[in-house]
């Protein structure tokens, strides 16, 4: 696949995470409570089916890319792969804490930034590398 393509995903990745967090962080953050509150976690929830379903597909189409090339990797490759793949069992937890383990929502938050810092580090990574060359 073309990298252009790819980095414009994972950027596209990217923004939908920062339109998620937002969305999450305006609605019990602010001084004054909003009027509409359902907006902000329909936005939310919406961003994050988009999110976790883009996040899939550059998974499927960097697996491709992995297998398709016998190459020796570089740290950076290594590092991003690794990173890209520490999101997933972030996001299954972070998951499974909305569906079944209402105990554990007020900790969501922390997932959900650990999920963001960890995207922004594997798009800057590489995507922010090659957008500047």
């Amino acid at each position: 696949m073309n990298p252009k393509i790819t980095t414009s995903l994972a950027f596209g990745l990217l923004i939908i995470g920062i339109v998620a967090v937002l969305f999450i962080i305006i609605l019990p953050g602010r001084n004054k409570k909003t009027h509409y509150p359902d907006f902000f976690r329909q936005g939310h929830r919406i961003a994050g089916y988009a999110f976790f379903v883009l996040y899939i597909f550059i998974c499927y189409l960097m697996s491709l890319k992995i297998t398709s090339d016998p190459i020796t990797w570089s740290a950076k490759d290594v590092i991003h792969a690794y990173l890209g793949l520490a999101i997933f069992p972030l996001l299954v937890a972070k998951i499974c804490v909305v569906r079944g383990f209402k105990k554990y929502y007020p900790h969501l938050p922390i997932y959900g930034m650990i999920v963001m810092v960890a995207v922004y580090l594997t798009v800057i990574m590489s995507g922010g590398i090659f957008s500047l060359l």
